[in-house]
C-alpha cells in the first residue's frame, strides 16, 4: 500500500537514489530504481562542403550529432543561405552512420556563396532535450559565369610559318580564377563558323 508522492526533478544534473527519513531522523535503505536528470540537449556540427567551388553541383555537408538518441533531420531543417544570386536546394538527406547525415545541395545556379545551418530540433535524447541550431557553416562558392575575353577576344596573330602560328591579345579577366591562372585554348576550324568551343571543335 502507502500513498504514492510526487518529488520534483533537482536541476542538477546526476543520478539519484531515493531515502525515507522519519521524524526522528533513521535512515531508510535506499531505494532499487534510481533517478537520472539530464539537462543537456545533443549538439550539432556541419562539416566544411564537399568542395570550395561548384557550378551546377551537388555539395555535400556532413552534419554530426552528438549525445543524440533519436535524430530526425529532412530537408525542411537545413536553412540555405545565399549572396550574390547563387541559388540552391537540398536534394537529399541520408544517413552515413549512427551519428552522421550527409546534406546534398544541388540545382545549383547563378554566381555568389552559399551555405547552410541545421534548424532546432532535429535530433533528442531520452530525456526529452531538443537539438539546438547549429551554428552556420563555412561557405562554398558559386560560378557559373565564363572568364571575360580582353579587349572583346580579338587576337593578333602571326605567321603561320611551316609548324607554328603565334598569337596574342589582352589577358582575360574572371570573377572567380586569378588572371594568371586562366588557361587559353586555341582551336582551329575549317569554316568560319568559331563562335563556340562546341561548334570550333565539330
Amino acid at each position: 500500500g502507502g500513498t504514492a508522492t510526487t518529488i520534483a526533478a533537482p536541476a542538477t544534473e546526476g543520478t539519484y537514489f531515493l531515502f525515507v527519513i522519519d521524524g526522528v531522523g533513521n535512515v531508510s535503505v535506499s531505494s532499487t530504481a534510481t533517478v537520472t536528470v539530464d539537462n543537456t540537449a545533443p549538439t550539432v556540427a556541419i562539416a566544411a562542403p564537399s568542395t570550395s567551388i561548384a557550378s551546377s553541383g551537388p555539395v555535400t555537408f556532413d552534419v554530426t550529432y552528438t549525445s543524440a538518441d533519436s535524430i530526425g533531420l529532412t530537408a525542411a531543417g537545413v536553412s540555405i543561405s545565399v549572396t550574390g544570386s547563387a541559388v540552391g536546394a537540398v536534394t537529399g538527406v541520408a544517413a552515413t552512420n549512427a551519428t552522421t547525415r550527409r546534406v546534398t545541395i544541388g540545382n545549383l545556379t547563378g554566381d555568389g556563396t552559399l551555405k547552410i545551418k541545421i534548424l532546432a530540433g532535429t535530433a533528442s535524447d531520452t530525456a526529452g532535450n531538443l537539438s539546438a541550431e547549429s551554428a552556420e557553416s563555412t561557405a562554398f562558392t558559386v560560378d557559373n559565369s565564363g572568364p571575360v575575353p580582353g579587349n572583346g577576344g580579338v587576337l593578333v596573330t602571326t605567321g603561320p610559318t611551316t609548324s607554328t602560328i603565334t598569337a596574342s591579345g589582352t589577358a582575360a579577366t574572371d570573377n572567380q580564377t586569378n588572371q594568371g591562372d586562366l588557361k587559353y585554348k586555341l582551336l582551329y576550324s575549317a569554316t568560319n563558323n568559331i563562335s563556340t568551343v562546341s561548334t570550333a571543335e565539330a
